[in-house]
C-alpha cells in the first residue's frame, strides 16, 4: 500500500498536444508546494524508491518515481540551458488504444520544448517497449519536439547523486555576479579540482562555502564532487 502526497480532483486532459504543452507550465502548485503530473505517484509503496524533490529552478516540488529520475532532475537543475521543466506533464496519443506519458517535459532557453524519458537499461527493453518509444519519438517529431531517452549509463550514480544533493541544499539564495564567477574560473584554472581542495583554496579569496557550492553545482567550475 502507498499514499498520495496530495488529494486532487481528476485532471481534464486535452486531446490537443499543443494545448497540453501550454497548460503544463500554467498549472499552479498545490497548497503543499508540489507540481502535479497527469499520473499520480504513490509514495511508500512496497519495493518502490519514489522521492519528492524540491526544484529551485521551478519553485516547487515534484514526485519522482525512481532514483534515476532524481538523477535526471538534478542534471536538469544544473543545465543552464533549461529554463524550467515538469514531470508526467503530457499524455501523448500514439493510436486509438495506446498512449504515452513521458517522464519530463522541458522548456529550454531557446523557448523550444523537449521531452525526456528515463529508463533503467535501454539494452534490456523488450521489442514492444522499444517500438512504443519509437512511435512516441515520431509523434513528437511531428510537433517539432526533440525526444531523448536516458538510462543509468548516462546518469549520475547513486553515490554521485548523494554528493550533488549535499551541495544543492546550499545554493538556494546564493547570488554571484559575473565578475566573481570569472575570477573564480581564472583562480582555479589548472589546479586540483577535488571539491574539498576547492573549498580550502577559494576560501582564501573570500568565497563562502555556499558560493563555492553554487559555482560547482552550476558547473562554472568543474569539480570532482566526492563528499
Amino acid at each position: 500500500m502507498g499514499f498520495k502526497p496530495n488529494h486532487r480532483k481528476k485532471f481534464n486532459i486535452s486531446n490537443c498536444l499543443k494545448t497540453q504543452l501550454q497548460e503544463a507550465f500554467e498549472k499552479p502548485i498545490t497548497i503543499s508546494g508540489q507540481f502535479l503530473g497527469i499520473r499520480n505517484i504513490y509514495h511508500g509503496s512496497f519495493n518502490k524508491r519514489t522521492v519528492i524533490f524540491t526544484s529551485y529552478k521551478n519553485g516547487g516540488a515534484f514526485s519522482l518515481e525512481s532514483q534515476l529520475e532524481l538523477a535526471h532532475a538534478l542534471n536538469l537543475e544544473r543545465d543552464m540551458s533549461v529554463l524550467k521543466y515538469r514531470t508526467q506533464a503530457l499524455k501523448v496519443t500514439l493510436s486509438k488504444s495506446m498512449y504515452a506519458i513521458p517522464d519530463f517535459l522541458i522548456l529550454n532557453n531557446l523557448h523550444n520544448y523537449e521531452v525526456h524519458e528515463v529508463k533503467s537499461n535501454l539494452k534490456s527493453l523488450s521489442n514492444e517497449k522499444i517500438e512504443k518509444l519509437e512511435i512516441t519519438k515520431q509523434v513528437l517529431k511531428s510537433f517539432n519536439i526533440n525526444y531523448k531517452i536516458f538510462d543509468e549509463i548516462a546518469l549520475p550514480s547513486k553515490k554521485e547523486v548523494n554528493s550533488i544533493l549535499r551541495i544543492y541544499k546550499n545554493i538556494k539564495n546564493v547570488n554571484i555576479d559575473k565578475d566573481r564567477i570569472i575570477q573564480a574560473q581564472i583562480l582555479t584554472e589548472g589546479i586540483n579540482k577535488k571539491f574539498t581542495f576547492l573549498l580550502e583554496y577559494l576560501s582564501k579569496y573570500k568565497y563562502s562555502y555556499n558560493e563555492i557550492c553554487y559555482l560547482v553545482f552550476y558547473k562554472f567550475i568543474k569539480s570532482n564532487i566526492d563528499i
